[in-house]
């Protein structure tokens, strides 16, 4: 067929239309550094949440927080409330519907650890406060933005531990044997960075595409030495989530492209494996670790499905998000596929 008849038979304003949303497609593929919180949905009636902000500051002075603590109108249970921290907290914030609030059976207080900025992302900050130092406890350059620092994880953890936590505690009764810490990317790696420095500090640890391949994998070398200690990581629940390929249609810019490359070289560099790394922590004595694969999700959309599933999981939402039946093996692992949540 002559796919010229077949364009000369499409309105002229139509073609116009594909021919911009092609030309649009490499900007949208890329993260939207400018786009706005969406607090709105904290402050909607009738959510069951109250909502309020804390402010908080580094140690050094440099980098300003606001997070936001929202307790559910429903009365505590006897233990107290089960409590969620998560972070990227101005980006998860939107993703707060009411129906998506109401539908908790088991309604925890939720802390969305965000920046002091309007902006959904600090990429800066975050890229500092969410990655391991080196060994010898210096930063180092960011490998996909050297103009940014990496190393801060330790001084960020003394603040969610000794300032963050406390503040929270004093908000609302809390059951500290049912506390998890979810992340993404940098964040994600921050989840596994906080299992290994205080693994007692959650029970519950969900990494979103942990950024396993930092630094060439330095870090996920130290932190698998370090879970085969005996008695390591007794008693704790974790799971790793990971999003599809990036797919062969999907247009980048070459800023991004680039990027991409560095990431899969540092990957490969590091024999980064998610589902392998599951296996390996869910064949530890008294560990239950699981992993989550979401194919049809790219990396920047699976912050939003990620966080949303563990919020139901964790509240226990009606109904009830799937449940991950114990995995064998990575081969059967990468069968468990979870469709994208539309809460």
């Amino acid at each position: 067929m002559n796919n010229h008849k077949i364009i000369s038979h499409i309105p002229k304003p139509i073609v116009l239309l594909l021919c911009a949303l092609l030309l649009a497609l490499p900007a949208a593929a890329a993260p939207d550094l400018s786009l706005k919180t969406d607090t709105a949905p904290l402050y909607a009636p009738d959510n069951g949440y109250r909502f309020r902000t804390l402010p908080f500051i580094s140690a050094d002075g440099k980098r300003h927080y606001r997070v936001f603590v929202g307790i559910p109108e429903s009365p505590p249970p006897a233990a107290g409330y089960p409590v969620l921290y998560a972070l990227d907290g101005n980006a998860l914030t939107g993703l707060l519907s009411r129906d998506l609030l109401r539908s908790l059976n088991r309604p925890p207080v939720l802390v969305l650890i965000g920046y002091d900025t309007d902006l959904r992302l600090n990429p800066a900050a975050r890229s500092y406060d969410y990655t391991p130092p080196l060994p010898d406890g210096s930063p180092v350059p960011d490998l996909l933005h050297p103009e940014r620092r990496n190393g801060g994880a330790e001084a960020f953890l003394t603040l969610l531990q000794q300032e963050i936590r406390p503040q929270v505690a004093r908000l609302a009764p809390l059951n500290t044997q049912q506390q998890a810490l979810w992340g993404h990317s940098y964040g994600g790696l921050f989840v596994l960075y906080t299992l290994m420095r205080e693994p007692q500090a959650f029970d519950r640890y969900i990494a979103a595409d942990p950024a396993l391949w930092f630094q060439h994998g330095s870090f996920l070398r130290r932190f698998e030495t370090w879970f085969r200690q005996p008695q390591a990581l007794q008693g704790r629940h974790i799971r790793i989530d990971q999003s599809g390929s990036p797919s062969a249609k999907t247009a980048l810019t070459e800023a991004a492209r680039q990027k991409t490359a560095k990431r899969q070289q540092a990957a490969a560099a590091a024999n980064a494996n998610p589902c392998k790394l599951a296996e390996e922590l869910d064949a530890l004595e008294a560990v239950s670790a699981r992993y989550r694969r979401y194919p049809d999700l790219n990396h920047g959309a699976l912050l939003g499905a990620s966080f949303t599933d563990t919020l139901k999981a964790f509240g226990q939402a009606s109904p009830n998000p799937p449940h991950l039946p114990p995995s064998p093996s990575c081969a059967k692992m990468q069968k468990i596929i979870i469709p994208m949540s539309k809460g």
